[in-house]
Parts: C-alpha cells; sequence; structure tokens
C-alpha cells in the first residue's frame, strides 16, 4: 500500500513522524479525546510515552503492511488530526473481544481517536472505511472485522454503522479504562464481508 491514501480531500491516511511526538501527547492529555478510550495507560501522558508511541506506530506491521495510520490534514501543513490502527486476531499480543465464525477463523478490530476540532465532518467514517478496504481486506486478506466501543459513545458507534458493522452484543462491566480503572460497558459490532 502506498504511504498515503486520501480519506476524502483534505484528508488523507499517512505514516507517523517523529515530529508528530508533541501532537500525540497533548491529545493523549485532552479529556475531549481520552474520555471514551480504554487508553492511554498513563496519566499525565509525558513525552517519553508519545516517542514510544510514535515509534511503535513507525515500526508496527502485520505480514509487511502497515498496523497504525495517521490522521492528516493537508490544509494545515499536514498536521496529525487523529490516529487509526488495524489489530489482526492472529497478530501477536493482539485483543479481540471475539472470534468471527468465518471459515478462517481470523478477524481485525481497530482503534482510532480524532481531534475534537474535527469531529462531524465525517473523516473517521471515511477512514475506518479506507482501513477495511483497502488495509484489512485488499492488503491483509482480511474479510471479517470487529470493533467495540463503550456504551454510549453515540459517535464511535454511528462510524462503525455507517461502515456496515452490525451491533451484535452489549456486554456489560466488560472494559477498564487503563488509567482510572473505572469499569465500562462496552457495545461490540461486526461486519463479515465475502
Amino acid at each position: 500500500m502506498s504511504k498515503k491514501v486520501v480519506i476524502f480531500e483534505p484528508y488523507y491516511l499517512g505514516e507517523y513522524h517523529e515530529k508528530d511526538v508533541g501532537t500525540v501527547v497533548e491529545a493523549m492529555n485532552n479529556d475531549d479525546i481520552t474520555r471514551t478510550l480504554a487508553g492511554p495507560p498513563f496519566d499525565p501522558y509525558l513525552w517519553d510515552h508519545g516517542e514510544q508511541f510514535v515509534n511503535l506506530a513507525m515500526s508496527a506491521t502485520y505480514k509487511g503492511v502497515k498496523k497504525v495510520w495517521a490522521i492528516r490534514d493537508k490544509t494545515a501543513n499536514d498536521k496529525l488530526i487523529g490516529s487509526i490502527d488495524i489489530r489482526p486476531s492472529d497478530d501477536e499480543g493482539a485483543i479481540t473481544k471475539f472470534k468471527p465464525t468465518n471459515e478462517k477463523g481470523l478477524c481485525a478490530g481497530f482503534g482510532f481517536w480524532l481531534h475534537p476540532d474535527y469531529w462531524g465532518k465525517g473523516i473517521m467514517t471515511a477512514a475506518l472505511k479506507q482501513m477495511v478496504d483497502q488495509v484489512g481486506k485488499k492488503q491483509m486478506d482480511i474479510h471479517a472485522f470487529n470493533g467495540d466501543c463503550f456504551k454510549g459513545n453515540t459517535p464511535s458507534r454511528k462510524v462503525f454503522e455507517n461502515n456496515g458493522f452490525r451491533l451484535v452484543e452489549e456486554q456489560e462491566n466488560a472494559a477498564v479504562k487503563q488509567t482510572t480503572k473505572q469499569i465500562y460497558s462496552i457495545w461490540l459490532f461486526e461486519r463479515i464481508d465475502n
């Protein structure tokens, strides 16, 4: 896959760079962003944590395909405005909430965040579409996908449902927020393509 995938102009999926550390640190200390995330694992989120994440994002691959993508705004000097990653179920250390019933028994989940200044523009919905179609299906040959979000996180639910995912289960007290150890209920979604 190319190093840049257009979401829709002027937004695109691209690579992470060392210059993104400050933006990642700022985002992971922004309650509007992290309120609905199980992570980050640190509070406060320090420069060293950002460096570790960016280094991981730059090197994380699955069968030679990049797993972690920066969401960028071309009109703002290619500013990092969000992140999305794909998590194949047979990848080392992968965490998935269910196993699909397809013949391969392989699925992939997703994690994502977007800066609040860019909410409500359809960016994450379009980014997830590109991740499913261009990365999951085309590059990784994965055709079963799952997702989850905290119960009540309606924007993330819409991102999944607008991409053909269906709500399959609501699990009570199923997720722990890493920094506060608070327990949340989650919505589970799946999409299985042929």
